[in-house]
């Protein structure tokens, strides 16, 4: 159940055939962008930018406001935060109806997530795990392949261990 990237993708890669993506570049799996806020979230930032790489205290983004995380943890962890946030808060809209929040295109979006998923997009999002709502936005986000058991995370562990970690780090802020 690992990110599945295939012998064909790495040799591209090695014989500078394509360019990393804005994700993998950002080590930002969902393209988190930076939210600025009144009060009440992570140093005004939004969660995930607690993960981000910081420059003079602020998180650092790329020319489209996307965070930036020094590692593929930290950026598995910002996407937790996000995610696990939206989701709480979202637990009792459908598919369709998140998709008209992230995305610019909430047709496409979610044609995407239900395939992902083999939901409909009346579906609530209380209906499916956290770790399969995070997945399903990753491969919405266009950073992780459509296959069957696709997923950001090596293992259930992994993600459960991350999943902890996010929450006692927000918890102690």
């Amino acid at each position: 159940r690992r990110n599945n990237i295939g012998f064909e993708d790495v040799y591209a890669r090695q014989q500078g055939m394509f360019q990393v993506s804005i994700p993998e570049r950002n080590n930002n799996p969902i393209n988190v962008k930076i939210i600025p806020q009144k009060e009440g979230a992570t140093k005004g930032f939004g969660v995930a930018s607690k993960y981000a790489i910081r420059e003079n205290g602020i998180p650092k983004t790329d020319e489209n406001q996307h965070l930036v995380f020094a590692t593929k943890e930290d950026g598995l962890k910002g996407t937790i935060a996000e995610l696990r946030a939206k989701y709480q808060t979202m637990k009792n809209k459908t598919i369709f109806e998140v998709a008209k929040v992230f995305s610019r295109n909430p047709f496409e979006w979610t044609n995407n997530v239900i395939k992902a998923l083999g939901i409909r997009s009346s579906a609530k999002v209380s209906s499916i795990s956290l770790k399969d709502f995070i997945d399903a936005v990753a491969i919405a986000e266009g950073s992780l392949k459509f296959s069957k058991g696709a997923s950001l995370f090596e293992s259930d562990e992994q993600f459960r261990k991350l999943l902890n970690q996010v929450v006692k780090d927000l918890a102690n802020n």
